[in-house]
């Protein structure tokens, strides 16, 4: 379980504030009270980073990753090559 939220709160650290990140891991603040709502918003921010396959999830966003960029040098690489 340690494991678990761990990984959760070093992740989404990237994507929102850390106090609303310890208001999602359950600690209570006596004045911090965020909303429902605003937590929703901002977890969204954070969801990418909640993957373990990285690569994977950028994938489906749309997002380019190295190892595609790598691949995509070597084809135009390749490419230019025929033409000449």
């Amino acid at each position: 379980m340690h494991g678990f939220r761990k990984f959760f709160r070093s992740n989404a650290v990237k994507g929102m504030r850390s106090e609303d990140v310890e208001v999602l891991l359950g600690h209570k603040s006596s004045y911090y009270k965020p909303g429902e709502e605003y937590l929703g918003k901002e977890y969204l921010k954070a969801e990418p980073y909640m993957f373990i396959d990285q690569a994977l999830t950028l994938k489906n966003r749309g997002i380019v990753v190295p190892d595609e960029i790598q691949k995509m040098k070597s084809e135009i690489k390749e490419l230019k090559r025929k033409l000449v």
